[in-house]
């Protein structure tokens, strides 16, 4: 398992350069895979070293999958996407409600995942974000099962429910949530705002969730 931070204050703006840890590791991730890789992303921005990678892996036989949300306010903030469609056949939902996955699954035993879009402000450094790379077999498993999904034409509430039983990972136990079938709030968050006993971080970009705000305005008080 490793962890990756993007630490904002080094990058004055955005840039289409893959010069980040976590782009570099991305980049590495798609040139040694032998098998597939399957992407659910926001989008696709102008990250040109991603894009050939990818391109490069499709023409030694790697089987490339993708599902983009690609909205008409998406497109505009991301336009490369809809090259990123054309070379992948990528399949896109069909609905107003955003698809705003970012995770990657690599030979179906690796998953990418976190906040981190692929995109100059994304992958590119500007913004602070956060994400995961995990090797673990049942993992992608589960991540695989959600993707199946979309890539059918199932998004939202028409999927079904992906079993997520726990993962032991050394001394790490991993569960995963897919919205919105799993009650995320219900089943992951509440639970650990409730047994809290000494501290809370919380980095998000809204919270608009009033009852994640209850839990914690109890908590302080507590």
């Amino acid at each position: 398992m490793e962890f990756f931070v993007i630490n904002p204050t080094e990058n004055k703006k955005p840039s289409p350069k893959c010069e980040t840890t976590v782009c570099k590791r991305l980049l590495e991730e798609i040139n040694n895979s032998k098998n597939s890789i399957d992407l659910a992303l926001y989008g696709f921005g102008n990250q040109k070293d991603l894009f050939n990678a990818l391109k490069n892996a499709k023409e030694r036989g790697v089987k490339i999958r993708s599902v983009v949300d690609y909205s008409k306010n998406m497109d505009k903030i991301y336009p490369n996407t809809k090259n990123f469609i054309s070379e992948f056949n990528s399949k896109t939902d069909k609905i107003n409600s955003l698809m705003h996955n970012k995770f990657l699954i690599f030979d179906n035993k690796k998953v990418f995942t976190g906040s981190v879009n692929v995109s100059e402000s994304g992958t590119g450094g500007y913004n602070a974000n956060t994400a995961i790379l995990i090797e673990n077999e049942e993992l992608a498993k589960q991540y695989s099962q959600e993707f199946e999904q979309m890539h059918n034409g199932k998004t939202s509430k028409s999927k079904n429910i992906i079993e997520n039983p726990e993962i032991f990972l050394k001394d790490f136990k991993i569960q995963a949530y897919f919205l919105p079938k799993h009650k995320g709030y219900e089943s992951g968050i509440a639970p650990l705002l409730e047994k809290a006993q000494k501290e809370i971080f919380i980095s998000a970009f809204y919270l608009t969730d009033k009852r994640i705000i209850t839990q914690l305005i109890n908590a302080n008080n507590r």
